[in-house]
């Protein structure tokens, strides 16, 4: 690959809007969206492990959501539960962010793998900016990208 030319994204990052059906799917249903494009593209391990950080991220958040707004109601009064809820909101709050963390450099690693095998141009610090600002956008390109169509107009998959 390195005496071949660099190639492009088959389509623009904002390219999403042409396969509607997709991008609200990948929009709706991050989770299954980025598992499916690693699975598509021989990286079933990367996918499961995507779609389990997700699933983390999406957990602590709404349990970090759950205890801000029972300590912002006092809903707790002053007790020691009271102590141990607002712990655990710090403790959840580290955990979301973190797991978010983790999960944008498992979905970077997939469009960097993506793009590699693809010999896109790209570097690894506009992967990661792409995914974490314009993921579903970025999923939707990753689609395009392993998607070919055949001479008999069904449509296969494949890196």
């Amino acid at each position: 690959m390195t005496g071949e030319k660099e190639q492009t994204w088959k389509s623009s990052l904002f390219g999403c809007l042409n396969n509607i059906g997709f991008c609200l799917f990948a929009y709706l249903m991050t989770e299954f969206a980025e598992f499916f494009i690693a699975q598509k593209a021989n990286m079933m391990g990367l996918g499961v492990a995507v779609f389990l950080m997700s699933v983390c991220t999406h957990s602590c958040f709404c349990i970090t959501l759950i205890l801000l707004i029972a300590n912002l109601l006092n809903v707790v009064k002053k007790s020691s539960f009271a102590n141990i809820a607002r712990l655990l909101l710090i403790i959840f709050a580290i955990l979301t962010i973190l797991s978010f963390f983790i999960q944008q450099l498992l979905s970077t690693t997939v469009r960097y793998k993506i793009r590699k095998k693809k010999n896109i141009k790209g570097s690894i610090w506009t992967d990661f900016l792409l995914v974490t600002f314009c993921g579903t956008c970025s999923i939707s390109q990753h689609h395009e990208e392993i998607k070919d169509k055949k001479t008999d107009g069904k449509e296969t998959e494949h890196i």
